[in-house]
């Protein structure tokens, strides 16, 4: 029933013969439960190499869990430095990494503030070099969305954050590397990585919640072509199931914006009026659920 951030970003470096190789970002594939991004090599020209980097959010482990994996051919015996950034906060508090601590141990890297725990491993790391300063400036452009205007028009005021970097972890890369980062309570016991049994179910579920939809989203391959049949599927199915937020035992629509993240009684009912032949289509049963609950309020 809360909103806890945990992890920021996961800094990545490639290394060929012990120096950094160029990475020139070639392409993003994005799917309703997994983005793939990949990458060219360069500063090397006799290698002619690609990098893969697929990040897929499990939705069935008892803890939130992210599961990076990093594929890399055309050249083998590499090395992978990961250098992740901590922000364990509720959303509503400043960053405070001076607050956090970290252990790395056979669990992986470790990392705790205010009771909270996030742990990032792998099968695949060699090591740790811990940093001589933890605290890490980052910027963001966009802020928290909003804007002001200048004089050359409308721009996002952006913000800036210290956040928690407690080093560097590495790993040989020679064709598959797969890391997990778990969030939870101090000592919290991760999640055993199950990314394609996950993925399986995520797809057979995904199929399930388009099935009422299915006439109608193959009437649009003819009319408009079968990329945009497919784009209209992934809209349907992203409006069915990515925006809810669980709170006391429902599932419902939130306020739709990232410093609210409640289940709203206007936003939600608003929501439902909407798109209420959506709801009678697929969820009849949380939508009830819905209903009953408000009325016990």
């Amino acid at each position: 029933g809360e909103n806890w951030k945990f992890v920021d970003a996961v800094p990545f470096r490639l290394e060929i013969q012990g120096k950094p190789a160029g990475l020139k970002p070639s392409g993003v594939k994005v799917f309703p439960c997994k983005s793939v991004y990949a990458y060219s090599v360069e500063g090397h020209p006799s290698i002619r190499a690609a990098l893969e980097v697929e990040y897929y959010l499990l939705r069935n482990p008892e803890f939130p869990s992210l599961n990076a994996v990093f594929r890399l051919s055309g050249i083998r015996n590499t090395s992978l430095s990961i250098k992740p950034f901590f922000d364990i906060r509720h959303m509503y508090s400043p960053s405070a990494p001076a607050a956090h601590s970290h252990i790395f141990s056979d669990r992986g890297l470790s990392v705790r503030a205010q009771g909270k725990e996030a742990v990032i491993s792998s099968t695949s790391f060699t090591s740790f070099s811990p940093s001589a300063s933890t605290a890490q400036e980052w910027f963001y452009k966009l802020g928290t969305g909003f804007r002001e205007e200048r004089g050359d028009g409308i721009h996002f005021i952006g913000e800036s954050r210290q956040l928690y970097a407690p080093g560097v972890l590495s790993a040989r890369l020679s064709g598959e590397v797969s890391v997990q980062i778990s969030c939870g309570g101090e000592s919290h016991k991760p999640a055993v990585e199950l990314r394609g049994h996950d993925e399986k179910r995520e797809r057979a579920r995904a199929a399930r919640l388009l099935l009422p939809f299915s006439k109608r989203l193959d009437s649009a391959a003819p009319r408009w072509g079968p990329q945009m049949q497919t784009a209209l599927a992934c809209r349907t199915l992203c409006m069915l199931d990515k925006f809810d937020f669980s709170s006391a035992g429902l599932d419902a629509p939130d306020a739709g914006s990232m410093w609210f993240r409640n289940i709203w009684f206007r936003d939600a009912f608003e929501g439902v009026r909407n798109n209420l032949p959506l709801y009678l289509a697929a969820r009849k049963r949380d939508l009830r659920s819905l209903i009953m609950h408000a009325l016990s309020a």
